[in-house]
């Protein structure tokens, strides 16, 4: 009886020391692949994913995939509600933070269904940090942050939230936008929390955007 006893103790001792998985079935929690602790006073190189679902839109040039919502946790402890996330090859994570219902992000190759092929090459440039390609916009001795994020805000002028897993250490950042509505780029003037790593700015249309700084 007392071999049985020493059974159920070590039964239940595993039991305690497996981890806990949070969020709904086929969707399981991940980290982005950037580590390490903050550094500066506008860099969060780490959070949790909690995985959600995605759904499917009509847009005027035909479907694109709009992310479902995950839940995304900030260096400082912050949940924020996040769609469209990506994670660059540099490991650093882009998501729009859902506090606007009327703002929604395409995301993998949807994201540029229907835009012009310059347009597109462009974007893919910027998603590998090349700046030089945008036209008719100077951003000597800019950097880009993150990846290129394809809004949907046909109504105009809506205030838009990023979250960037990792921002310039000055804190300071403007959005580098593509205005489906003018086919031009444009910098706009954003707003940076650097506890939560967001990027807070007003979208004027549908379009793409990506942090500079």
């Amino acid at each position: 009886m007392r071999v049985k006893g020493l059974i159920v103790v070590a039964m239940a001792a595993a039991l305690v020391s497996m981890p806990v998985v949070a969020g709904a079935a086929g969707s399981p929690s991940r980290r982005p692949s950037s580590s390490g602790s903050s550094s500066g006073s506008g860099v969060i190189s780490s959070g949790t994913i909690v995985g959600g679902s995605s759904d499917t839109v009509s847009t005027g040039s035909g479907t694109a995939t709009v992310g479902g919502t995950q839940v995304i946790v900030a260096g400082n402890g912050t949940k924020l509600n996040v769609s469209a996330t990506t994670t660059s090859s540099s490991g650093t994570v882009t998501a729009l933070v859902s506090s606007n219902a009327e703002v929604t992000a395409a995301v993998g190759a949807s994201k540029t269904a229907g835009l012009p092929d310059g347009t597109v090459s462009v974007i893919r440039a910027l998603d590998s940090g090349n700046l030089s390609a945008v036209p008719g916009v100077d951003l000597s001795g800019k950097n880009a942050y993150g990846s290129t994020v394809a809004l949907r805000a046909e109504a105009g002028n809506q205030p838009t939230t990023l979250y960037v897993s990792g921002l310039p250490e000055n804190g300071v950042a403007s959005i580098l936008f593509y205005n489906n509505g003018t086919g031009t780029w444009t910098v706009i003037t954003a707003t940076v929390d650097p506890a939560t790593n967001t990027v807070s700015f007003v979208a004027p249309y549908s379009g793409t955007a990506i942090v500079i700084g």
